[in-house]
């Protein structure tokens, strides 16, 4: 069963992905028909979802072959898993059809890398905003 990894914040702006992965500190907007079949994640069978997608909403090949490489892109950075049993927490998203761009494009950012590294929202406790090494190592006198 394929779901998006524990490890990727997610989250839907005006019909658009927000992804980011807190292990690597990358992260990427997904557009497109693409938002809208990973929408139904999860799912078991990749080729079975997209078949049955492309029927119902009538897209083109062209599109169809975005949708397979975004596919392959996400499993590659490691957004998307293959699990046997149900991971503790799932999305659901609601998707503005009508909305949605024409072409599904995959964008990735490096550009905030050492900031979501930090990840200063879950790993803040009783001593403050986590420390880099760099800070660390000049605090102790290295």
């Amino acid at each position: 069963m394929f779901y998006w990894k524990k490890s990727i914040a997610i989250d839907l702006f005006d019909n658009e992905f927000l992804l980011a992965n807190l292990d690597t500190g990358l992260y990427y907007t997904l557009k497109g028909p693409a938002v809208a079949f990973l929408a139904n994640l999860p799912f078991e069978d990749f080729d079975k979802e997209l078949g049955s997608f492309i029927e119902k909403n009538d897209t083109s090949k062209d599109e169809k072959l975005l949708i397979s490489n975004i596919w392959l892109e996400l499993i590659e950075q490691e957004l998307i898993a293959d699990y046997p049993s149900r991971p503790l927490n799932t999305h659901s998203f609601l998707i503005d059809e009508t909305k949605i761009a024409h072409h599904s494009n995959l964008t990735t950012y490096a550009d905030m890398k050492d900031l979501l590294l930090l990840d200063p929202i879950h790993e803040v406790d009783t001593e403050g905003w986590p420390k880099t090494n760099e800070t660390s190592s000049a605090k102790d006198g290295n």
